[in-house]
């Protein structure tokens, strides 16, 4: 009869990585704002590789440096903030999504831009996201 003696394998090491997908995220407003007037900022969020949205991630809205909100994108890659402003001027604002891990991907961090001021707002090319330039109604 044969006694087989217990042993132990080996021990190897594997590195699973993550694979880098870029994303867009472009943010979009009203045409036109008047003070006291309630209207929404709309951030939507969309993988560059195959531009499908991404759903379920964090996005925070800022207004310069200051952190307005945040809101979290649904199945359509959407997030909305409904903001309200009293004084009349141009504001810049911004939404960011600071990059998150899903089922092995590395979804890496993009931004949007917005600029609304007292009325009418046209649409110019920006680097990221969305801009407009602000004219006024006299």
């Amino acid at each position: 009869m044969v006694q087989y003696l217990p042993t132990v394998s080996n021990e190897i090491s594997i590195l699973v990585k993550s694979v880098q997908v870029n994303t867009s995220l472009i943010l979009s407003g009203p045409a036109e704002v008047y003070p006291g007037t309630t209207f929404m900022l709309t951030a939507m969020l969309k993988r560059n590789d195959t531009n499908v949205a991404i759903p379920n991630a964090p996005i925070k809205f800022y207004r310069g440096t200051t952190l307005l909100g945040s809101g979290t994108t649904n199945v359509s890659g959407i997030a909305t903030l409904n903001l309200s402003m009293t004084e009349t001027g141009t504001y810049r604002f911004t939404a960011a999504f600071e990059g998150m891990e899903v089922a092995g991907l590395s979804l890496m961090p993009s931004m949007g831009s917005y600029t609304v001021g007292g009325v009418n707002l046209l649409p110019i090319l920006a680097v990221l996201g969305a801009a407009y330039l602000l004219t006024r109604k006299h």
